[in-house]
């Protein structure tokens, strides 16, 4: 079950909010719960993991699918607190 400062959590009230991204197969095929659930192992292992989960969905509330292009993934290989938001 999901707590409110998980990343399962906060992908519960994203899919809740429904969003049109909630359309792509990352969604709908069971692979956003699998991540969730392997970044919450993590975190609960004693991980730190940034973004923190309630800011996890930031980008996708804030860009409409429709203006989007293409999406670009990459990884801050030295995070600093506050500067992925």
């Amino acid at each position: 079950m999901p707590t409110d400062d998980s990343v399962a959590g906060a992908l519960a009230r994203f899919r809740a909010a429904g969003s049109p991204w909630l359309a792509l197969p990352f969604f709908r095929d069971g692979s956003a719960e699998r991540v969730a659930e392997a970044v919450d192992a993590r975190r609960e292992a004693g991980a730190r993991v940034l973004p923190a989960p309630e800011n996890i969905f930031n980008a996708l509330t804030l860009t409409p699918l429709d203006s989007v292009r293409a999406v670009i993934l990459g990884q801050d290989p030295y995070p600093t607190p506050g500067d992925a938001h």
